[in-house]
Parts: structure tokens; C-alpha cells; sequence
């Protein structure tokens, strides 16, 4: 069975998205490193139970540099937001060859190769995979094959014990996908995305009725 695997939160500026991260927690994400081409930079923080939170933002050492081809790339996307928002939401799985094509009638892209060197110099690799053709936005999960490496929850700072994640739609399609996956609900009705994990500081809810995606 597929399993949740993480959740991204945007933010214009990845030392401030940390800082209040940190003051709402009381846990410091661990900085990531750059996703080279997609003008991004990113930080984690583990939920325990194979889950984690990646903030994720602008990298200005990409955006002094970008090319007329990299305009409009998820980094510029995220520069225009005004504060923290739930972006998107990720599922691990084994099998994405065998999901290509069509899932629960989404049609699907084929998987491709990421890539992130880590401050440590160790360079991580992974699989990707989107769903396709449809107004869902950030509803519509990605999913992610680790390959060989390191599960993030395992290797960053624990940020406190995941409880939930319940999403709220009115496609069904989205909760077939949903219910062949641990760790979320789902439930049908207006828009909602709801996140909740127990921080050292306490209960800590994360609500959204929009959700960006990558994508988008």
C-alpha cells in the first residue's frame, strides 16, 4: 500500500519560513540544500512515523543567475507569496511505473529523475511523478520513489508526532487514490486540507481551502 510521505509549506524566504517555523514549534528545520533549475532551496523536519514537512523557497543564488528559460519556475512562483501556505502534498510509493498512464481515471505522467546534493556533499536521488489534466491544484497529490536513498523523516529534526492529515473534496476520483494510501483521509465535500501534529510547544493545526501544487 502507498504511504504519505510528506508535506511541502511554501514561503518567500527560507531563513524567515524557518525562524517561524521554529517559534511555532519549538523545532528547527535542518537546511536541505538547492534543487538546481527549479530555483528553489529547501529545509526539513521530521513527523516521525515516516513523515516530514520540507519548507521550501526561492534560492536566491538561482535567481541572481536565472536564465530567460527558467522564467516562471516554481521559485519565482513562490517569491510572489506573502507568507506561509500549504503548497503540496506527496506519496510514497514503489510502484510508479506500473501507475503510469492512468490512475483512478487521472492520466499521469511519467516518472523523472530529481536530484539534491545535501550540505554534507551526500547527493540524494529520487523519482517523481504528477498527476495530469485536471483543476485540483495542490488537492492532487505527487508521489515519490526514494530509490536507494535515506527516508528524510529518518535524517532531520523531529518537529513534534504526526496525527492526521484529512483532505476534504468533491472529486471521488481523489478518494480512490486516497484510500489506497496510509496515512490520510479523506472525506467528500467543499475544499479543505487539514494537518495536524503534536510539537513540542503543543497541538499544532495547519488548514487550508486552496492548495497551489507544483504544477499549477
Amino acid at each position: 500500500m502507498n504511504q504519505l510521505d510528506h508535506i511541502v509549506i511554501a514561503h518567500p524566504d527560507l531563513d524567515l519560513a524557518i525562524e517561524a517555523f521554529a517559534d511555532l514549534t519549538g523545532c528547527r528545520p535542518a537546511y536541505g540544500g538547492p534543487h538546481l533549475g527549479g530555483g528553489t532551496h529547501n529545509a526539513l523536519a521530521s513527523l516521525g512515523n515516516s513523515v516530514y514537512l520540507e519548507l521550501i523557497s526561492p534560492d536566491p543564488a538561482q535567481i541572481d543567475k536565472q536564465s530567460p528559460q527558467q522564467a516562471g519556475n516554481l521559485g519565482q512562483r513562490i517569491a510572489t507569496l506573502k507568507e506561509n501556505q500549504v503548497l503540496a502534498w506527496a506519496i510514497r510509493s514503489g510502484i510508479l511505473d506500473q501507475m503510469a498512464g492512468n490512475l483512478h481515471g487521472f492520466e499521469t505522467a511519467m516518472p523523472f529523475d530529481m536530484s539534491r546534493k545535501q550540505p554534507d556533499g551526500l547527493m540524494l536521488n529520487w523519482q517523481l511523478m504528477n498527476l495530469r489534466h485536471h483543476d485540483l491544484k495542490g488537492f492532487a497529490p505527487f508521489f515519490i520513489d526514494w530509490l536507494a536513498c535515506p527516508h528524510p523523516a529518518g535524517a532531520n529534526p523531529v518537529a513534534g508526532e504526526f496525527v492526521s492529515l484529512t483532505i476534504t473534496h468533491t472529486d471521488p476520483r481523489l478518494g480512490k487514490v486516497i484510500s489506497e494510501t496510509e496515512g490520510v483521509d479523506f472525506v467528500q465535500g467543499a475544499p479543505d486540507f487539514s494537518l495536524e501534529f503534536e510539537s513540542p510547544k503543543g497541538s499544532v493545526v495547519l488548514s487550508q481551502q486552496t492548495l497551489e501544487g507544483f504544477w499549477s
